[in-house]
């Protein structure tokens, strides 16, 4: 069947081609045509109505339908008749015709009403009715420009400029839309290239046919559309715009293949590979975030030691220099004589200071003075928060990553290359971190070095200060007894001597503090600069794991949203549930085919004489249709 509809088609446009020409698909000019209600010849019509519905001998026969219409200029359908084909010997048919013709045989057609039966004995049986009715599925209007002007299709036969023809394909709600729902519309204009020039279309399909160029345009179902075709043309004559529509039937192959399915898999696999691959960087830089987190607190605390350290150390030295002062003093009036020597009652306070200081050493309570602290504690907590830092910064990565492909892999999806930007980003300040604490080591170095000079003077102090203490008490009671005074003399003068290097030592310390002090607030600030970069640092992690689980996920369901989308798409071309409906009675329920063409008439143009009008009424139909086309051989015939 499906090998026979081609062949059907052709030899529909024959026929009518060959009606045309002869006179028999229409009225002649010469001719009223037939009232509405009659018949040609050879047609008897009975008034006997039948119920159809009880009576089953009324089943309607199995047929297709070619409609055709001869439009105006403007698009109107002047006339709309229907060639109607059977295969049955006894044939019943259903519809409203003005007139109606036996297309094959002499068999006498018969009418009731809006029911045609025709008994023959032809294998294939045509007849042809004239549709009372002219409304067709579509509207079609056409109109003409020539050099921008809107022009009458009669004035435009001979002229010369830019035409231009526009025609308009709208759907007629006032008819059954199971055609324009299901059916494709095909236009084609036919233009002599020795005429028109410049040919432009939009959307059209061009095609040379001799010295012509047809332009084909394609309205798919459910469809409207606006047809444009202009060009440059000298002496216009255009022959007749053809249109013709048919059921949609397209056979599409599923574009995917298990092959393209594979690489979607491997792409997914790459993806959520990488989505591994960041999860475990957003935990490494998690990590490291509260290592550096729990640094800048350790070093803040350093930070507040060192400040009490050198808050403290005023006082000291002036302590420190209240006892050098009091010794210079003792040791030079000792020096002038002893006629000079003071009264050592004086010195009671003095001396009782240095007991207490004495005591406070033997009770190991002068570590707990605030600018006493256990500079040894001090020292083992920074070298603790140093390794704390050097192993968080050493899981930061800072080899070179590829990011290349994955950029090629997101090409087009702007979300997911911010993403990417913003990973790159965050790796990058991961790496930048990396590389200041690197530069920053030579200074946490020095710090060390100084802190160990600080503990070593200050280990000296401790063990240095209690003999020079028990030495100045020792004087102090010798001189109260006057008793080997050349020797007090000479020892007050040699303690005086060492406890100037001693305070001289004191004051190089609290400044070597005092300088530590200062170094560390400006290592404390890079720390908290480094913790406010890892913050950010590890919240854009979040974000960028979150992100990339979601790109993950996405070209997970990638092959089945393909899938889906082209399944969406092929069905919008899907018509497979349509079932074809008679264009001419509802009652005509055993149509297997129906399809429409059109024509409007030719502007200008050379008339051809065709000497088969001067045929002689007694060649058959098939004798003057072969005769249309060179195919009779009228010598052989007589």
């Amino acid at each position: 069947m499906k090998k026979f509809i081609p062949i059907l088609l052709i030899a529909t446009l024959f026929l009518t081609t060959a009606l045309a020409v002869l006179g028999l698909g229409s009225p002649s000019s010469e001719e009223e045509p037939a009232p509405a209600g009659t018949v040609a010849r050879g047609v008897r019509e009975d008034s006997r109505e039948k119920d159809l519905e009880t009576d089953p001998s009324d089943r309607p026969s199995e047929k297709e339908e070619v409609v055709y219409s001869i439009l105006d200029f403007q698009g109107n359908p002047e006339e709309v008749y229907v060639v109607n084909s059977f295969t049955d010997a006894s044939i019943i048919d259903y519809g409203r015709y003005s007139e109606i013709s036996n297309m094959t045989s002499s068999e006498e057609i018969q009418v009731e009403g809006d029911r045609i039966t025709i008994h023959t004995e032809e294998e294939r049986f045509f007849y042809q009715g004239t549709l009372e009715d002219r409304e067709m599925p579509w509207n079609i209007s056409l109109s003409y420009h020539l050099d921008g002007e809107e022009i009458s299709p009669e004035a435009l036969e001979g002229a010369t400029g830019r035409v231009e023809i526009t025609i308009d394909v709208t759907l007629n709600d006032g008819v059954d839309p199971v055609f324009s729902n299901y059916y494709v519309m095909q236009i084609a204009l036919m233009l002599d290239t020795e005429k028109f020039t410049d040919i432009q279309s939009p959307d059209g399909v061009f095609a040379s046919a001799g010295r012509n160029r047809v332009i084909n345009h394609t309205i798919l179902p459910e469809e409207e559309a606006r047809i444009r075709v202009d060009a440059d043309v000298r002496d216009f004559s255009m022959k007749e715009i053809e249109f013709s529509a048919l059921p949609f039937s397209m056979v599409f192959d599923d574009p995917l293949e298990e092959d393209l399915f594979d690489d979607f898999y491997i792409l997914t696999d790459a993806v959520d590979g990488i989505y591994q691959g960041v999860k475990g960087l957003n935990r490494g830089i998690h990590d490291t975030f509260l290592g550096a987190r729990a640094l800048n607190e350790g070093n803040r605390e350093i930070g507040e030691g060192l400040e009490a350290l050198s808050e403290n150390s005023d006082p000291l030295l002036d302590a420190s220099r209240q006892i050098g002062d009091a010794l210079q003093t003792i040791s030079g009036e000792l020096t002038e004589g002893a006629e000079m020597i003071p009264d050592f009652d004086d010195l009671t306070p003095f001396i009782e200071s240095l007991q207490m200081i004495r005591e406070l050493l033997d009770d190991g309570e002068w570590e707990d003075n605030p600018w006493a602290m256990d500079l040894d504690d001090l020292q083992g907590e920074f070298l603790s928060v140093t390794e704390t830092m050097e192993e968080a910064v050493a899981a930061l990565p800072d080899e070179e990553v590829d990011l290349e492909a994955l950029y090629e892999a997101v090409e087009g999806d702007e979300e997911l290359t911010e993403s990417l930007d913003r990973l790159n980003d965050y790796y990058q300040s991961s790496r930048d971190v990396s590389h200041i604490f690197e530069e920053a080591r030579s200074g946490f170095e020095d710090m060390e070095e100084q802190l160990e000079e600080a503990f070593a003077s200050y280990e000296v102090i401790l063990e240095e200060l209690p003999e020079m203490i028990d030495e100045i008490l020792e004087f102090a009671e010798a001189g109260a007894g006057f008793e080997e005074i050349d020797a007090l003399v000479d020892g007050i003068n040699e303690l005086s001597q060492n406890y100037e290097q001693f305070h001289s030592g004191l004051r190089s310390y609290m400044n070597g503090l005092r300088d530590l002090s200062d170094g560390h607030r400006e290592i404390q600030r890079g720390y908290e600069s480094l913790t406010d970069g890892l913050g950010e640092l590890n919240s854009g992690a979040d974000e960028l794991g979150a992100g990339t689980k979601e790109f993950s996920d996405a070209v997970g369901l990638l092959p089945d949203t393909i899938q889906e989308e082209i399944n969406k798409l092929m069905a919008e071309f899907d018509y497979s549930d349509f079932e074809p409906r008679s264009f001419v009675s509802e009652k005509n329920t055993e149509v297997s085919l129906v399809q429409f063409v059109f024509k409007t008439p030719e502007i200008g143009g050379e008339e051809e004489e065709n000497d088969v009008l001067e045929e002689p009424e007694s060649l058959s139909f098939w004798q003057r249709l072969l005769d249309l086309f060179g195919l009779y051989d009228r010598e052989s015939s007589q």
